[in-house]
C-alpha cells in the first residue's frame, strides 16, 4: 500500500529588492519523513511569494489580473492584444512574473476606467469572431454599470480635468477637489427647500466658494470656475453633478407657443460634513439668493469684478473675492 504524503504550511519572510514581506509557503513529507517539494508544489509557493510581494508594493495581483480579464469575458491572449502587451504576457502575470510599475497601471486602468478600455478593444475587435466580439462588448457594458466602477471611472474623469491645476493656487482657493464638501452645499440647499436648478447651483457654489475665500483667505470646494456666457461655471460640472449622492430630475417648461424648455433640478440627502462656520456661511448664500431664478443670479454675476475682468473661457481667479460684492439682503 502506497504511503500517504503529509504536507504542512509554515509562514516565513523573504526580501527582495529591499522589501521585506511573509507570506506561507507549503511542504509535503514523504515516506522516509524527510521534507520535500513536488513540481506543482513548487509553482504554488512561487506565486505565493509573487503575489505577497505584490501586495507589499501594491500591485495587483495574479487572482486579481485575472479577475480584471474575466470581467470582460477575454483570453489572456486577446487581453493582453487589446493592452498592447505580448502574446503571453498575461499569462506569466497571473502565473509567475511580476509586472513592473507601468504595466500594472495599464491593468489597473482597464478595471477602473471601462470607457477607455472600450476605445482600446475596438482596435483590435475585429480579430476576434463576431460573437466574441459581440460578447465583449456586452460585457464591458455591464462591467461599466457597476456602482463602484461607474464611481472610479467618474473621478478619473474629474481628476483629469482638474490635472492642469494641480496643487495650492488662486484657481482652486488654494484646496483639492472636495467632492463630499460640493455634495454638502447641494444638500443643504435642498433641506432649507430651494430649488436648485443647474445654472443657479452652479452660480451658488461660486458665491460660496468666493465668499469663504474673502472671508478666510480659501476657498471651500477646490472648484474651478470658467468664464461663460451664463457666468461662472465649474469645471467638469456634468461629471461633478454625476457623482452618487447627488440627484437629478428633468422638467420641461413651456415659456411661449410651440416651444418648450428643459431645466435640470438637483438636489441630494448627503450628509452635512462642512465646519459649523462654513455651514454658517454656505446658508447666508442660499438664503440670499433663493429667491433668485436661474437668470437673475447670473445677471447679478456678471457685474462682478472677478466675472468682468476675465474673457471667455478663461479661469477666474479667487484672489480677486477680496472684490466680491456683498450678499443680496435675504426676503
Amino acid at each position: 500500500m502506497e504511503a500517504k504524503i503529509k504536507s504542512y504550511q509554515e509562514k516565513e519572510t523573504f526580501e527582495r529588492n529591499g522589501v521585506s514581506f511573509v507570506c506561507s509557503q507549503t511542504y509535503q513529507i514523504g515516506p522516509d519523513g524527510e521534507d520535500f517539494v513536488d513540481v506543482e508544489t513548487s509553482n504554488l509557493n512561487l506565486l505565493a511569494r509573487q503575489d505577497a510581494y505584490r501586495k507589499a508594493t501594491n500591485l495587483l495581483t495574479s487572482s486579481e489580473i485575472k479577475e480584471i480579464r474575466k470581467n470582460y469575458h477575454l483570453s489572456q491572449k486577446d487581453f493582453g492584444q487589446i493592452l498592447g502587451l505580448g502574446q503571453i504576457d498575461i499569462v506569466r502575470y497571473e502565473t509567475k512574473a511580476v509586472q513592473n510599475r507601468s504595466i500594472n497601471d495599464l491593468i489597473l486602468r482597464a478595471k477602473e476606467d471601462p470607457l477607455w478600455f472600450f476605445e482600446k478593444f475596438k482596435t483590435v475587435e475585429n480579430n476576434l469572431t463576431l460573437d466574441k466580439a459581440l460578447e465583449v462588448r456586452e460585457a464591458i457594458a455591464q462591467y461599466s454599470q457597476n456602482k463602484g466602477v461607474l464611481q472610479t471611472s467618474l473621478r478619473n474623469r474629474i481628476d483629469y480635468a482638474y490635472l492642469p491645476y494641480q496643487g495650492q493656487s488662486d484657481k482652486n482657493g488654494g484646496r483639492e477637489l472636495s467632492i463630499f464638501n460640493i455634495l454638502s452645499i447641494i444638500a443643504l440647499g435642498t433641506r432649507l427647500g430651494i430649488f436648485l436648478y443647474k445654472t443657479k447651483a452652479a452660480k451658488l457654489l461660486f458665491y460660496c466658494d468666493f465668499l469663504t475665500q474673502k472671508e478666510t483667505g480659501h476657498g471651500l470646494t477646490g472648484l474651478i470656475y470658467s468664464h461663460t456666457p451664463y457666468g461662472a461655471l465649474p469645471l467638469d460640472f456634468d461629471d461633478i453633478l454625476s457623482w452618487p449622492g447627488i440627484e437629478k430630475k428633468e422638467e420641461v417648461f413651456y415659456p411661449g407657443e410651440d416651444k418648450e424648455s428643459v431645466s435640470t433640478l438637483i438636489s441630494s440627502k448627503a450628509k452635512n460634513i462642512l465646519l459649523s462656520q462654513d455651514t454658517e456661511r454656505v446658508e447666508r448664500v442660499l438664503k440670499a439668493f433663493s429667491s433668485f431664478s436661474s437668470a437673475e443670479i447670473s445677471s447679478y454675476m456678471h457685474e462682478e469684478e472677478v466675472y468682468q475682468h476675465t474673457k471667455m473661457g478663461q479661469i477666474l481667479s479667487y484672489d480677486e473675492a477680496k472684490r466680491l460684492r456683498d450678499l443680496p439682503k435675504a426676503d
